[in-house]
């Protein structure tokens, strides 16, 4: 198994600096794809990633 890091922190506190100095460095490197996720939408989007679709699925609308 490859080695995984788990980042955590309250916000403000260099999160997704890290992140992206990481990225930078794989690319650098020629290390391949630096592969990040995330719980939330506003988490994806501070490392540039797609906003996730919900667990559930939006109820339908009903109309009159």
């Amino acid at each position: 198994m490859k080695p995984v890091t788990l980042v955590v922190g309250a916000g403000g506190t260099g999160k997704s600096a890290l992140v992206h100095a990481l990225d930078d460095e794989f690319k650098r490197l020629g290390l391949g794809e630096l592969l990040v996720t995330a719980y939330t939408g506003v988490a994806v989007e501070s490392v540039g990633g797609p906003r996730p679709a919900p667990p559930y699925p939006a109820p339908p609308r009903s109309t009159p």
